[in-house]
């Protein structure tokens, strides 16, 4: 049988009875009473049966139907089988270990993070709940090969956002230890304590395969990488990224919305090696390109930029984020003689042109009814238009217009920094 994610159910003849009494012994017990189908050792919501985390080894399941319901009325006859259920096996690597490759037990699950190893990480979620004692069958198993005997510390990627989802127990060769991470937005590296005992802990380790296990005790708290660091030899420094400055804001070159920039992260550095890799993301999204200077488009405003690089060890560094402002393309208005085509200007927000063949050259602009309407001068939705003044004086502003209600027949009308609130008469052509 797999060893977590399972349902027990019992089958009936009729199919439907009283009840039934489900008996589990073995290296997990449990008496579940049924009395509606599915009779499911576990019980079900609707026939959405609830997953059963089992441990390895042996197990006896015996059922009983009733024909009243709780175990109530006549016992019908009970049936009884034995099962066996084999631990997974575990693969042995290297001193370092992605802590979504384990083997993961309970409300321990893996959670995906763009700024992780891998992108991915391991943690029994917030809410799942907490467990203060180390024998809590949520964990992740972990396997590494020791090449050479001798004194390790153990370092970790971790994450806690606050004190109250901060802690793991940790058992390495029957050794428990409590793990108390420090509280960050991002993760970090972080050697393995011993919650007033110890920081950091020092184990001894002889050479061959050692399983490392890291239990929940505040859920929330995650596990993204492990390494097995030996003492006194020098330990791999992780690279800093720099996701490099640039103009605020990046002027428009290209005459249309958004704009290609090259990132630069070749001030990134590493003290003890070399850059191996580049991952960038931009407002969330990762980038192909994994170089130090990719080409990317960004949008016009605001843009996140997020830079991770690893070192030639393998080792990445904290996420370096920069904010990146890019200037909207603003068109330029044409200016003409004292007579101006509306349909020429320069449209922004809901303006359109429309077409009709009683106006001047068969178009006009206007905001479509129902698109909003705005009660204060300085909407978005507006329409830009420029003349050619050859001699200065005093003018009026004669338009051709037409509204066809009281509700429609108004314009903001802006002239030289001055506002002026135009009421149009309501006509039908």
């Amino acid at each position: 049988m797999p060893h977590h994610g399972s349902q027990n159910r019992a089958n009936t003849n009729p199919s439907t009875v009283g009840s039934v009494r489900l008996n589990l012994t073995g290296a997990l017990t449990r008496v579940q009473t049924e009395s509606g189908a599915p009779y499911a050792l576990f019980s079900d919501n609707g026939g959405n049966y609830a997953n059963w985390a089992p441990v390895a080894g042996t197990y006896t399941l015996t059922a009983t139907p009733y024909s009243g319901t709780n175990a109530g009325g006549m016992m019908g006859i009970p049936r009884t089988i034995s099962f066996t259920i084999e631990a997974p096996s575990l693969a042995c690597g290297g001193l370092v270990q992605e802590a979504e490759n384990g083997i993961l037990g309970g409300t321990f699950v893996v959670g995906t993070d763009a700024t992780a190893s891998g992108g991915q990480y391991v943690h029994a979620p917030e809410g799942s709940g907490s467990r203060y004692s180390p024998n809590s069958p949520s964990l992740v198993t972990l396997c590494f090969n020791v090449a050479e005997a001798g004194t390790y510390q153990l370092r970790g990627w971790v994450q806690a956002s606050d004190g109250s989802s901060d802690t793991f127990f940790v058992t390495v060769n029957g050794s428990t230890f409590l793990w108390d991470l420090p509280t960050t937005a991002s993760f970090v590296q972080d050697y393995m304590n011993d919650l007033g005992v110890a920081d950091p802990v020092q184990v001894t380790l002889p050479t061959g395969n050692v399983e490392i296990i890291v239990r929940l005790r505040e859920d929330g708290a995650r596990l993204d990488k492990l390494e097995l660091v030996p003492v006194g030899v020098a330990v791999n420094q992780a690279p800093v990224a720099n996701a490099g400055t640039y103009p605020n804001p990046i002027a428009d070159t290209n005459t249309v919305p958004g704009e290609n920039v090259q990132l630069n992260g070749t001030s990134s550095a590493d003290v003890d090696g070399t850059i191996a890799s580049y991952a960038w993301t931009v407002n969330g999204v990762p980038v192909a390109n994994t170089t130090a200077t990719p080409t990317v488009s960004l949008n016009d405003g605001a843009n996140t930029v997020s830079l991770i690089v690893t070192d030639n060890n393998g080792a990445p560094s904290a996420p370096a984020t920069v904010t990146i402002n890019v200037a909207p393309y603003v068109p330029t208005t044409t200016c003409s003689s004292l007579i101006v085509e509306a349909e020429t200007g320069v449209m922004s927000g809901n303006f359109v042109v429309g077409n009709d063949t009683n106006a001047s050259g068969g178009q006009y602009a206007h905001t479509p009814d129902g698109s909003g309407s705005a009660y204060s001068p300085n909407s978005s939705s507006h329409v830009t238009l420029c003349f050619n003044v050859a001699e200065a004086g005093t003018y009026q502003l004669r338009g051709w217009v037409w509204a066809n209600n009281g509700e429609s027949n108004s314009f903001f009308v802006t002239v030289n920094g001055a506002n002026f609130l135009w009421d149009i008469p309501v006509n039908t052509r």
